[in-house]
């Protein structure tokens, strides 16, 4: 889980990175619009992102949405929302200010939702890797989290500015060449839109929910009173190797525990350790 849940992480935050980084280039070059409505744009998401983050607290914790679920939500906005970014620029439509600001109202709710759900979701990790290692190893999970997402956001930063000095863009320059235009464009509907693709993907392997999630507290609570391992439902043995990538006789001191202290894989965990 916390393989696939780093994925959908990184993937999603970096995508949101790229999009940033270029959006007042769009604006500027693609649309020719000045840099005020950028700002103005950026500021009708963020606005929008705080109520939007209590309306996805209500879809996980009252409406019992899966993570993945509200996720796919969110991707699906910001798809629509990418479609329509570049729809505009192709034709060359006239869009005015109030359907701008809109479309961004929209896309501050989704993106709400991004930010969000990886932290909601990391609050389970541990649980998972506690029947494994029969450990609490939340700091570590936390660190890597930070760690990978501080390499991430420079690495793409980097990237970007390269990608871009190639293409012959020319900061400051009231006119751009169309290379730096397609690299503009390429970098913020294609790149972000990728990205957000991977991850999209990952949701549908993700099998971390909420009623998941209360099967395996229950069982870490039966062991730690003693419980005999033999005495696990079939059931609660299937959402276990689900969770972990491990059967269900190699957890909780089983073979599970000295691999994963020792750093292996699990080898039943195939197309995760893949990506």
């Amino acid at each position: 889980m916390f393989r696939q849940h780093i994925i959908i992480y990184i993937f999603s935050f970096t995508a949101l990175d790229v999009f940033g980084a270029v959006f007042t280039y769009y604006v500027v070059y693609g649309l020719h619009q000045d840099a005020v409505s950028v700002s103005g744009y950026l500021s009708v998401a963020a606005l929008v992102s705080v109520p939007s983050t209590f309306v996805f607290m209500m879809l996980l914790e009252k409406l019992n949405m899966s993570p993945s679920a509200a996720l796919r939500l969110s991707y699906g906005i910001i798809f629509c929302v990418l479609a329509f970014l570049f729809y505009v620029y192709v034709t060359e439509m006239a869009v005015s200010m109030l359907l701008f600001s809109a479309i961004f109202a929209i896309f501050g709710f989704a993106r709400s939702g991004l930010y969000y759900i990886p932290w909601n979701i990391y609050s389970f990790i541990p649980d998972v890797d506690e029947i494994v290692t029969k450990k609490r190893r939340e700091g570590i999970f936390a660190g890597v989290m930070v760690l990978t997402r501080k390499s991430t956001v420079a690495l793409a930063i980097m990237l970007i500015g390269v990608v871009l000095q190639e293409s012959g863009f020319v900061k400051g320059q009231g006119m751009q060449p169309v290379s730096a235009l397609h690299a503009i464009i390429g970098l913020m509907i294609f790149a972000t839109g990728i990205l957000l693709a991977v991850s999209f993907y990952m949701t549908f392997k993700f099998k971390l929910t909420r009623e998941t999630h209360k099967k395996l507290i229950q069982e870490v609570a039966r062991l730690k009173l003693g419980g005999d391992l033999e005495d696990c439902t079939p059931e609660s043995q299937k959402v276990i190797k689900d969770l972990t990538g491990y059967d269900y006789k190699d957890v909780w001191g089983g073979s599970a525990t000295r691999k994963t202290i020792r750093g292996e894989l699990p080898a039943s965990s195939g197309d995760v350790v893949g990506l």
